[in-house]
């Protein structure tokens, strides 16, 4: 409200004093917001080029650097402000000064190049009062410095080089760290389950025939009863045909199984014990009591076509040393 104001009266004062001139004219004048302030307060100064006339005149503006005079101070100086009307242009710039001696103190003119003539501002007086003491209150003492907590974000801004090198530092241990775990996870071979000191064939079959006889289905534990038939067959095939059947899919089994000797009558049944096994593990089938004795004629019927021809030759032998 305040600037505004002021922009008001400001203009007010162009309209009424710019009367008298004729077209085509230009004029600098100066406005303040006071000329009354107490030692270190600021005063507000406009420096105003008005331009009557519809031609844009080169302008040199005064050359602001610390100090007006010996007793006054620039504090800032804000850029030029245009403001344009139907018959004129007003070009504004606002400075504010301040003074720390007490007094009256002259505001020099400004000067302003126009066109390359020189026109200039009319200097002003301001007084400069002191603060008012009131000396009926005792004297106090003065306060000390007090310390002000500091942030963690203030400190990391003064000391953000330690900050870095510490982020640095960590990251490359963490790197190294990834580097030594990696290459000890190279020389780690992966690890198979030991293979039986017995046959692959016999090994199974006497698992089979274990499960057979715990009578698992029987008593209620389906689950346990086709999930153990599926892990025997898979370390079988792990073993005798040496691919890691253990921990592969159904699909994935079918698909390495193509590449082995096992005829496809075989192949199909493996791919219906496997998939009932699946069924019963992850989607709680509940197989028929027929179907139950089946997966265990089938298992042992995949073991004795696939065991190997020296197997089936020493299991002969045995028949016919026992007759």
């Amino acid at each position: 409200m305040r600037v505004e104001k002021h922009v008001f009266v400001t203009l007010l004062s162009i309209f009424f004093f710019a009367l008298p001139f004729a077209n085509g004219q230009v004029d600098v004048t100066l406005r303040t917001d006071t000329n009354h302030i107490r030692i270190g307060e600021q005063i507000g100064i406009k420096l105003l080029v008005i331009d009557h006339s519809n031609n844009t005149p080169e302008i040199i503006w005064p050359f602001a650097v610390d100090t007006l005079s010996k007793s006054i101070e620039i504090i800032d100086v804000l850029p030029i402000d245009t403001q344009i009307f139907d018959e004129e242009t007003i070009l504004m710039q606002q400075w504010y000064i301040t003074s720390f001696d007490t007094g009256f103190h002259t505001i020099p003119a400004f000067e302003f190049v126009v066109d390359g003539e020189e026109k200039k501002t009319d200097p002003f007086l301001i007084q400069v009062e002191t603060v008012k003491v009131d000396t009926t209150q005792a004297i106090r003492v003065i306060k000390g410095v007090e310390d002000a907590p500091i942030s963690i974000f203030e400190w990391m801004k003064h000391h953000w080089k330690w900050f870095a090198g510490l982020s640095i530092l960590l990251i490359l241990l963490f790197g190294i760290y990834l580097i030594i775990k990696n290459k000890n996870k190279e020389l780690k071979l992966p690890t198979k389950p030991p293979k039986p000191i017995i046959p692959p064939f016999q090994f199974a079959m006497k698992r089979l025939t274990k499960l057979e006889e715990g009578r698992w289905w029987q008593n209620g534990d389906v689950k346990y009863y086709h999930s153990e038939i599926s892990e025997i067959l898979r370390e079988y095939l792990e073993h005798e045909f040496e691919f890691n059947a253990l921990e592969q899919t159904t699909r994935e089994v079918m698909r390495s199984i193509r590449l082995t000797s096992i005829d496809k009558t075989q192949q199909k049944h493996l791919n219906r014990l496997l998939l009932l096994s699946d069924l019963v593990k992850y989607a709680k089938e509940k197989p028929l009591a027929s179907e139950n004795e089946g997966m265990m004629t089938l298992a042992i019927e995949f073991l004795k076509v696939t065991k190997p021809i020296e197997e089936k030759i020493s299991d002969d032998k045995d028949v016919s040393d026992e007759a």
